[in-house]
């Protein structure tokens, strides 16, 4: 196990630096909505010597728990690796319980039929199918890293209990306010989800059932071009809420749960020397979401040199468009990313 350095969070848009004692830093201080820059808080890069973990475990978040700055931030706070992997595990059996599963490795496999229909080498196309994970995809990764980070911040006194345990809050209709819900109940938190006007009933029921507080966005005079689900979400955050979502810079450590998808296909290269033409983090809907590249890793084990991260998805009309994205846009699906 790597020695634990001084954690280290910086705004990749303005690089401004987030001191480890900054409670909840999730969004960087200098945000500006019209400034085109993107103000994501996240590690700069891998923490000080480190090197992929000795021990594989199962459970991703205990197998690559060296590399994020959750487990930094604790041990420099004084808790012991132990009480680390015991609050990790504790909300994974509380996520198995309401999901059936709880985090484990996910396939990363050769896909030779999309291959050829590509037309790309044989044994040229390796994909990472996230369909099997908590909540069926991808997104509960980036949200148990937030629930992790607000635990070790809460039983190590960086917040007090009043600020922990304060709202959390999405907007989304599809798998990401699913993972949300899931991991939020697991965590014992309430969770507010902006939904449109068009959600699908059957996702609101589920919703429901994981007892989150919907809440639908009608377009109200005066919220101009923006998405109504968005703009609510970004006003619930500002009267006090904390931003639960995989979306935007609002929560920059939405980041590192998604980056063990990345250590987990590295990891695999390095011990089958794999040359991969490219990755896709797979969902129910298909798409892969917008977060930083998840395979960065420590310098020494990066993949080998001509291997690249490609991302292969169809765009599916969100709850929150990405910069340039048009609803009426005849690229966008009628479908929830």
């Amino acid at each position: 196990m790597v020695s634990a350095v001084e954690p280290r969070l910086v705004c990749a848009g303005c690089g401004r630096a987030i001191t480890a004692d900054t409670p909840l830093p999730f969004r960087c201080v200098d945000f500006d909505a019209y400034d085109d820059v993107d103000h994501v808080v996240s590690q700069p890069g891998p923490p000080t010597g480190a090197e992929w973990p000795a021990m594989s475990d199962p459970n991703p978040f205990v197998s690559f728990r060296s590399l994020l700055y959750s487990w930094h931030l604790a041990r420099q706070r004084g808790m012991t690796d132990a009480e680390y992997v015991r609050i990790v595990r504790a909300l994974d059996s509380a996520i198995a319980d309401i999901d059936g599963k709880g985090f484990t490795t996910t396939p990363y496999t050769q896909a030779p039929a999309l291959a050829a229909e590509l037309g790309l080498a044989d044994g040229g196309l390796w994909v990472k199918d996230e369909t099997g994970n908590v909540s069926g995809s991808h997104k509960a990764r980036h949200l148990m890293g937030v629930a992790i980070y607000l635990a070790v911040a809460e039983q190590t006194g960086l917040l007090s209990a009043t600020e922990a345990k304060r709202p959390l809050a999405i907007a989304s209709c599809g798998n990401a306010a699913l993972a949300a819900a899931i991991v939020a109940r697991a965590a014992g938190r309430r969770l507010r989800v902006f939904v449109p006007t068009w959600a699908e009933p059957t996702v609101l029921d589920q919703l429901q059932s994981l007892d989150a507080d919907l809440e639908i966005c009608e377009r109200r005079p005066g919220d101009g071009a923006g998405d109504p689900c968005y703009l609510r979400f970004r006003s619930h955050v500002a009267n006090g809420a904390l931003p639960f979502s995989c979306q935007g810079p609002d929560n920059g450590l939405t980041i590192e749960g998604g980056m063990t998808l990345g250590w987990e296909a590295g990891r695999r290269w390095r011990s089958r020397e794999l040359l991969c033409a490219g990755t896709a983090l797979g969902a129910r809907s298909g798409r892969a979401g917008s977060a930083p590249d998840a395979s960065r890793g420590p310098d020494r084990v990066r993949p080998p040199v001509g291997a690249r991260l490609a991302s292969l998805h169809r765009r599916g009309r969100s709850c929150a468009p990405q910069r340039g994205e048009r609803l009426g846009d005849s690229r966008v699906a009628a479908s929830e990313s």
